[in-house]
């Protein structure tokens, strides 16, 4: 008689488990869909990016053939 509480114990902590673990997964999917649609960088995000005002791969061609 005892195995089966235990049983249905560990049964149901399993379910409890898989339940919360769906849950923070569903809530993390619609959080991050929302700041996708809604969310915009910031205004001064290329000059945070790029404090010099010019990207990084133009940056290193410049000093290529200021070295060469």
């Amino acid at each position: 008689m005892s195995t089966h509480f235990l049983r249905r114990d560990v049964y149901d902590l399993h379910h409890a488990i898989l339940g919360i673990m769906y849950s923070v997964l569903v809530t993390a999917v619609i959080t991050d869909s929302i700041k996708d649609v809604v969310g915009r960088p910031l205004p001064n995000f290329f000059y945070r990016c790029f404090p010099y005002g010019i990207e990084v791969c133009l940056l290193l061609t410049l000093s290529h053939n200021i070295m060469a």
